[in-house]
């Protein structure tokens, strides 16, 4: 009886041992679910896509408007003498893409700051009424005499401002064969940039009563001295348009 009492306390001794060696074997369950855990990110419904879409959109054309407005409002006006008020520089790129959406400029990479070039007088209407709509102002082009009085800012000096045409105007002895950021050079006494060189400007006015053909005003990068005097003028054809056309603007009140 009791070999077969020690055989059983064996017995039973062997199996509590096997399994406390399993318990020590076996995995922590915590860890074990941890390790192989996965964060599943729920795609986006069609509907939520739509939205999100419909959200970036809207913001884009808001930037957009409010970039056009920071534009606009940079455009700097001067009111001359004789109730004249006048751009402070020519129209530039920024500008001109701020209100048409696109950039004519044969200069394009002189930069936002240069003045706009290679645009016709026609396009220069598109732009003044695309303008006008925007601003709920008036802008137009000068007139011929608008512009010379300007120019000419209370003073009898060969040039826009100055006798010294290389203080005041870009052009061809120092443009280097292409036109530059509005304002680096010296204003007039009016305080007006670049009215000598640079780029010519359209003006309003007909050329001996042919509204075809429209006056120009200033010279440009590409012209000698003789060109920028202000007893030199010209014309073009409203429809031409070339690297050295740009134009002012004037503000009727």
């Amino acid at each position: 009886m009791s070999n077969i009492l020690l055989f059983a306390c064996m017995l039973f001794f062997n199996h509590s041992m096997g399994v406390m060696s399993s318990w020590a074997q076996a995995p922590d369950v915590d860890q074990a679910v941890g390790s192989t855990q996965q964060v599943i990110e729920h795609p986006l419904s069609p509907q939520a896509i739509e939205l999100r879409n419909e959200m970036d959109a809207q913001r884009a054309v808001e930037e957009a408007e409010l970039q056009v407005d920071r534009t606009l409002r940079t455009m700097e006006m001067v009111n001359l003498a004789g109730g004249i008020i006048m751009g402070k520089y020519e129209v530039t790129h920024a500008q001109w893409q701020a209100v048409m959406q696109e950039n004519p400029a044969r200069f394009a990479m002189c930069g936002e700051f240069c003045p706009i070039e290679n645009v016709s007088w026609n396009e220069v209407q598109a732009f003044l009424t695309a303008l006008n709509a925007k601003t709920g102002k008036h802008y137009r082009l000068p007139t011929e005499q608008e512009w010379l009085t300007a120019c000419r800012a209370g003073g009898t000096f060969d040039y826009c401002g100055s006798n010294d045409v290389d203080s005041i105007a870009w052009y061809a002895e120092n443009a280097n064969d292409t036109p530059h950021a509005v304002g680096l050079k010296k204003p007039n006494a009016w305080g007006l940039y670049d009215m000598s060189g640079n780029v010519s400007e359209w003006t309003k006015t007909c050329e001996d009563n042919e509204c075809l053909r429209r006056v120009i005003c200033g010279g440009s990068w590409l012209n000698s001295k003789a060109n920028l005097n202000l007893s030199s003028r010209d014309w073009l054809k409203a429809g031409l348009r070339n690297s050295r056309l740009g134009f002012r603007l004037v503000l009727d009140r």
